[in-house]
């Protein structure tokens, strides 16, 4: 496998999603480990710097309108058209964002589910709407990601069930071939799913995944549901020994291609570096090389 290793870093570095100073200090850090790319989501001032930052920092830039299209509560399946249309916009202006940033790629979410009855209607706004969004990309150098999310718990998309998101991403790939999916660890536990079944049938659409982590079987937790919770939380289903397991089974599924992984832990204490430098030393095997000071 080649191992592109990411850090989702608007959840593990929180500041840096506001802060320009705290983004280019992020990066900074970051740099030293061996690490391909951050996906972020930016709202603060100074985009140009930004911009500068993350080109000078070398790492690849992947832009989370999920964070945007979740936090308005804007779906891009959405049966109502002026609701399909106001999300629609945002992730054009991702798309935009993504650019004068210099991003590869932006990540998106289909969004809340319609109900039964309006299902089938609801996948076919969520097509619409990416074939519209990759019809404003145009010939810019920026791929889309759509990654599932947990249709039960929290975020109650319309595309958690992975064959079914796996099934849409496939048509979608027809006519919009740099479209691809984002697997979770974390969203496919929610979902009662196995992560290495769910990952090996949908290989031919899928080589970017997220390690996060979740409680779902005790409802009374605090941090029941999809709280992004660290590695050690105690309870939780994926510590580091499962994740080292899942690790070394997706050797083989990737041999011979590229697979991005990505952290994505939600940083709840002050110090994010030194609460990353735990994170690492939890799964060592992830980095293999020791970072390198700057």
């Amino acid at each position: 496998m080649n191992l592109k290793r990411s850090v989702a870093l608007s959840v593990l570095f929180p500041r840096s999603r506001y802060e320009a100073d705290a983004f280019g200090r992020s990066l900074r850090f970051l740099s030293a480990w061996p690490l391909d790319s951050v996906e972020f989501y930016y709202e603060g001032p100074d985009r140009e710097r930004i911009a500068r930052d993350l080109a000078s920092s070398g790492l690849t830039g992947i832009y989370i309108a999920v964070i945007p299209l979740k936090g308005q509560d804007l779906s891009l399946c959405a049966p109502d058209e002026p609701h399909r249309q106001a999300a629609l916009d945002l992730a054009k202006r991702c798309v935009d964002e993504a650019g004068q940033l210099g991003c590869a790629q932006v990540m998106i979410n289909s969004g809340r589910h319609p109900g039964e009855a309006l299902a089938d209607l609801g996948l076919k706004q969520f097509k619409r709407s990416v074939q519209e969004l990759a019809a404003y990309i145009g010939t810019r150098p920026i791929g889309l990601l759509l990654e599932p999310c947990d249709s039960q718990m929290d975020a109650r998309n319309l595309l958690g069930p992975t064959a079914l998101s796996a099934d849409v991403a496939r048509a979608l790939r027809r006519t919009v071939p740099d479209f691809a999916l984002t697997l979770d660890t974390a969203h496919i536990r929610e979902e009662g799913e196995d992560f290495l079944t769910e990952v090996s049938r949908a290989l031919d659409c899928c080589d970017h995944l997220h390690f996060a982590n979740c409680v779902v079987d005790d409802p009374a937790d605090p941090y029941y549901g999809d709280k992004h919770v660290g590695f050690d939380y105690p309870g939780s289903a994926f510590p580091p020994a499962e994740l080292k397991r899942l690790f070394t089974a997706l050797q083989p599924m990737y041999q011979n291609r590229s697979c991005r992984i990505a952290l994505e832990i939600l940083c709840r204490e002050p110090d994010p570096e030194a609460y990353f430098r735990r994170v690492a030393a939890q799964i060592p095997w992830f980095f293999q090389e020791e970072p390198q000071p700057r």
